[in-house]
């Protein structure tokens, strides 16, 4: 098994003649220009003439980039086949059909042959992620990217699918808002969690090589630059990885080529090129600027918002409180609810429940998925007396419903049967 690292989260692993690329994201901004590469891609478009396979593991955008795909020369992708997860809103892969790949497969979670020599495993694991095992005659990859195993018995299960695994891919730092601008507390903890996480997938899956991945990103707009103060760095990360683990830790810059399995990899120099990357960037960062909103166009967005949400849910969504917003570029204080809209308050921003700019809440109202775009890139502050419940509950329905699935009384007796489970299960 070749391993071809391409950038942040994707890489090609090509067996014969087999060139399965994973979640290619390439270039430009991800999450409402709330993140960037690291590092220049050295992947063209013209290399997609070798690629006979490419998985997305979930719809986020740095991972599913609609705007990479569409660049792929047509000649190319019609002799691409996609794999991605079953979904109930089929939306990935009806856009990859439009866009003419080859073929679209929805991969059931079983072991399905690409060849006589290479075969994968997808499953689903939670908020639309998925992983994969990618097994050949003389290795096992096992490719966690971004999902979150918050405790034994998930990554026990992958393991028992998996069986002896050779090489484990692995995020290793935190993707998300991760505390207020001062409170740099909450970043170091969320780090060190990051870290115990590794430790846990180690300890179960036993890998011979970790490859730490999915986070040469950088926050890179002005409302979220201050993230990356706590972000851990890849030369920490591989000290950290020899010296808690058994593991040998493969460190790959874009373009680097390595053999699964071989010893004698030398990732030095791709540490230094990545710290020298970063370096650079934090010294003169290119940050993305915060766009002009009229208020009337959000007003639209957020009355077209709960109009969406009212017709999709059953109307137990009408109990929902409203959520109280500070909005930063306007200096105003507005109270949001389904029956309303959204309204000019005389609240103190203090009290409110968040506080952003126009340009990051139209853009969660425009977009089913915006509130979950909106916790990834970070652009957001909470104010010491709300509730950010009372905000995001509006916007984890609204993800919901981007995966097909709705408010009513059969998804609450799932949730409920899906918690009674877990706490008999001991999961």
């Amino acid at each position: 098994m070749q391993i071809e690292f391409v950038n942040h989260a994707s890489f090609v692993v090509q067996e014969g003649n087999i060139r399965l690329l994973i979640d290619p994201w390439l270039e430009g901004y991800a999450f409402y220009e709330g993140w960037a590469h690291v590092s220049r891609t050295k992947f063209t478009y013209e290399d997609f003439k070798d690629i006979t396979h490419i998985w997305f593991s979930h719809e986020h955008p740095d991972h599913f980039s609609p705007p990479v795909l569409s660049k792929i020369p047509m000649q190319y992708r019609k002799r691409i086949t996609v794999l991605y997860q079953e979904t109930l809103d089929k939306k990935v892969v009806e856009l990859c059909k439009k866009m003419g790949f080859g073929n679209v497969v929805e991969l059931k979670p079983e072991w399905v042959a690409l060849s006589d020599a290479i075969s994968v495993y997808n499953k689903p694991h939670s908020d639309g992620d998925s992983w994969i095992c990618i097994r050949t005659q003389d290795c096992t990859l096992l490719n966690l990217n971004d999902c979150v195993m918050e405790n034994d018995r998930q990554v026990e299960h992958i393991k028992q699918i998996a069986g002896k695994t050779d090489v484990l891919f692995t995020q290793f730092s935190y993707a998300n808002w991760a505390g207020n601008k001062d409170d740099h507390a909450t970043r170091k903890r969320i780090a060190e969690e990051k870290l115990q996480e590794i430790l846990r997938q180690n300890r179960i899956v036993q890998p011979e090589y970790i490859v730490p991945f999915a986070s040469f990103i950088w926050f890179c707009h002005r409302e979220n630059f201050y993230l990356n103060d706590g972000a851990k760095k890849i030369d920490f990360i591989f000290d950290f990885i020899k010296q808690h683990t058994k593991a040998t830790p493969v460190v790959m810059y874009p373009g680097d080529v390595w053999k699964a399995g071989s010893k004698g990899y030398n990732s030095i120099p791709a540490i230094e090129r990545y710290i020298a990357d970063w370096n650079a960037i934090m010294a003169n960062p290119p940050l993305a600027e915060t766009k002009i909103v009229a208020e009337d166009e959000l007003t639209l967005n957020a009355k077209k918002f709960a109009d969406d949400l009212l017709k999709f849910n059953s109307f137990f969504i009408q109990l929902l409180k409203p959520t109280r917003i500070y909005i930063t570029d306007y200096a105003a204080s507005y109270i949001f609810s389904l029956k309303t809209g959204l309204q000019k308050s005389e609240m103190a921003a203090d009290n409110c429940d968040i506080a952003l700019s126009a340009d990051a809440l139209n853009y969660c109202f425009k977009y089913l998925w915006g509130g979950g775009t909106l916790r990834v890139n970070g652009r957001y502050q909470l104010p010491p007396r709300g509730s950010f419940f009372n905000f995001k509950i509006y916007f984890q329905i609204s993800q919901m419903n981007n995966f097909g699935e709705r408010f009513n009384l059969v998804y609450i007796a799932k949730q409920v049967w899906k918690r009674i489970s877990r706490k008999l299960s001991g999961a």
